[in-house]
């Protein structure tokens, strides 16, 4: 696809495995939502990667988000002979709209006559493990 890069990105600090879930917001007509674990944390400081993330999506054939999908990563050089950050995808580039794929969620919106709409929730996220920190990355 010709051009630059179309969205917002930036790293979210999780919560440990026992936290609350962190709802990831669309902040625009979001095409494909990119979730990876990242080896610095959103004050900059290192971040120890865990090897899991924990997710919900809301179209996952439950009510209310659900049922737990997990992203898993190797954390550990030694005995995974690599370090692979935990990360999963969400889009649907074989839609209808060719290359761009369908959109799946718009950020938050004010129109007159019609009134304030909410974001759409992509999904929710935490860490499968101790507290981790990811980078989001939704492209419009």
């Amino acid at each position: 696809m010709p051009g630059g890069f179309n969205g917002t990105q930036k790293i979210i600090d999780l919560p440990a495995s026992t936290g609350a879930f962190i709802a990831i917001l669309a902040t625009g007509p979001v095409r494909k939502l990119e979730v990876e674990e990242s080896p610095v944390t959103s004050a900059g400081a290192a971040n120890t990667l865990v090897g899991l993330i924990e997710y919900k999506i809301p179209n996952d054939g439950s009510v209310g988000f659900t049922t737990v999908f997990e992203a898993i990563g190797a954390n550990d050089e030694t005995s995974e002979g690599q370090i692979v950050p935990a990360a999963f995808e969400l889009s649907d580039s074989a839609g209808f709209h060719g290359p761009l794929g369908s959109i799946l969620g718009n950020g938050s919106s004010f129109l007159i006559g019609v009134g304030a709409t909410p974001a759409t929730t992509l999904c929710m996220i935490r860490s499968g493990g101790a507290a981790t920190s990811v980078r989001v990355r939704q492209t419009y």
